[in-house]
């Protein structure tokens, strides 16, 4: 099934009809006879701080994109914020993922990230720019991250799926193990934590943990 269809049917899920915007990146490559199939879950969106549509999950969940501005729905925009120009801080994720992916030497002249897929496990984004969602966290969070994360993972059929937070992966890695028990399901520390995580050597979920990964499950 080509980016297209699947896309396509992403749209029929109620939340990405409420949030179009958010619906998963699916790379041009993501369908490959050089690979597995890929899906990269982060863990939460932001919205500018000015912004308090996000900070009622009830209020969130039953709203829908035309109650934000132009501006703030960039900052939601899964598919743009994987292929905008990556020169904030806020987009260090994507620039080390893609790093990591072009190692593997794929000899194309777009973006290595174009081979996988990718998305967030929570659908509300976090209430304060930059910070970890595990401080604004409910359990209508936890429900719907796994409800919409469920739905996306039958549709789009990866092979492998890693977590790329360990906050997202404690939340609902666990529940995603045990529905998926024929996918090899995994994951590593967030590859914005730097030096105290992600370029620790002596950190187990690291970068050479995730780079080991790509080798053995996605190659």
């Amino acid at each position: 099934m080509d980016t297209i269809d699947l896309n396509e049917q992403l749209s029929e899920i109620q939340f990405y009809k409420q949030f179009p915007a958010m619906k998963p990146f699916i790379g041009e490559f993501y369908n490959s006879d050089k690979h597995k199939k890929l899906l990269l879950v982060g863990e939460s969106y932001y919205l500018p701080n000015e912004t308090n549509l996000h900070h009622s999950p009830i209020k969130w969940y039953d709203s829908n994109q035309n109650e934000l501005d132009d501006e703030e729905i960039e900052w939601i925009n899964c598919s743009g914020l994987l292929t905008c120009d990556w020169t904030s801080d806020g987009h260090h994720i994507y620039r080390e993922l893609n790093k990591c992916i072009f190692s593997l030497k794929f000899e194309k002249e777009k973006r290595a990230i174009d081979e996988v897929a990718f998305t967030n496990y929570f659908q509300r984004p976090a209430e304060k720019e930059g910070e970890s969602f595990r401080y604004f966290c409910t359990e209508e969070d936890i429900i719907k991250g796994n409800e919409i994360l469920d739905q996306v993972i039958r549709i789009i059929d990866p092979d492998n799926i890693i977590f790329v937070s360990k906050y997202a992966w404690d939340t609902g890695g666990i529940k995603v193990k045990k529905n998926f028990p024929k996918k090899i399901v995994d994951f590593v520390c967030h590859p914005g934590t730097g030096g105290r995580y992600w370029h620790n050597e002596n950190y187990p979920h690291n970068k050479a943990k995730f780079m080991k990964l790509l080798k053995k499950n996605f190659i």
